[in-house]
């Protein structure tokens, strides 16, 4: 596969798994990206199509990048709800424990 079709399947990646939140394939993705941005900048000049392709995968990575820390601050506010009512979880985990018996 030529560069510019591999940078392209990369974005199409990247918009797809961090669309399901695949935080783990998102995750195997960049460092995978980050080898092939290594050889990529040794091969100087890029061609057009690989500079558009290229492009487009930045645009793709960002908007994984900022699903990623959207489902973060979801992700941190959601401990802050457990966290704050922890006396509430606990005291429904025990009646549910004290109803079984």
């Amino acid at each position: 596969m030529d560069s510019a079709r591999r940078l392209a399947r990369f974005a199409e990646r990247f918009a797809a798994d961090s669309a399901q939140g695949d935080w783990q394939s998102v995750r195997r993705l960049d460092r995978e990206l980050a080898a092939l941005l290594r050889r990529l900048a040794a091969k100087q000049p890029l061609s057009a199509a690989e500079r558009a392709a290229l492009n487009a995968l930045r645009a793709a990575h960002e908007t994984a990048r900022a699903r990623c820390a959207r489902a973060t601050t979801q992700l941190g506010d959601k401990l802050s709800h457990m966290r704050t009512h922890k006396d509430g979880w606990m005291a429904y985990a025990m009646n549910d424990v004290v109803e079984e018996r």
